[in-house]
């Protein structure tokens, strides 16, 4: 479950900040592997202009990032960039080659989750509450704000537009 913001507040005034000059950003881990039985990680990035990281390939956990506010942060899911905005995430399935990156020229406040892998085909994200079949869609997008998405044509699946509030998946 996505902690509150006053969760998230109490936890970076409680937890230690990394900060890396190299890659352009400062970490805080707010939940680790050790502290949910090997379930998830959870960090606090704060990424300066030009921050990121190249390209990985996690076999074994899928990666969901959520922009709290600044600029738009980069995601890159199977070579497909995303430009994800405050208020909004993107999750990279499980075995996604995946990048994220600062490419604008404010300073961006996200949550970056990692989940270990259940079984190969589907991941449960706490954030979203939905499963991702990374064999259907290589990339999910989805929009928290009061504005629709145009998905450009219907649903993936049996749900209608009204079930789906504001995903949008390529």
């Amino acid at each position: 479950m996505r902690p509150t913001q006053a969760e998230i507040d109490e936890l970076l005034a409680t937890c230690t900040t990394h900060r890396n000059t190299f890659l352009g950003d400062a970490v805080t881990f707010l939940r680790t592997s050790a502290g949910t039985s090997g379930e998830c990680t959870l960090v606090h990035l704060v990424a300066e202009p030009g921050a990121g990281v190249p390209r990985r390939h996690p076999l074994h956990s899928a990666e969901h990032f959520e922009v709290l506010e600044g600029g738009a942060l980069t995601v890159e899911i199977a070579r497909k960039p995303h430009a994800v905005l405050p208020g909004e995430d993107a999750t990279a399935p499980v075995d996604a080659v995946h990048l994220w990156a600062n490419q604008g020229s404010s300073t961006v406040e996200e949550l970056a989750l990692r989940v270990r892998a259940r079984h190969p085909q589907a991941t449960r994200l706490p954030f979203i509450g939905d499963d991702v079949d990374d064999s259907r869609y290589p990339a999910e997008i989805t929009d928290h704000s009061d504005r629709p998405l145009d998905t450009g044509g219907p649903p993936p699946d049996d749900r209608t537009a009204t079930q789906m509030p504001g995903n949008l998946r390529t």
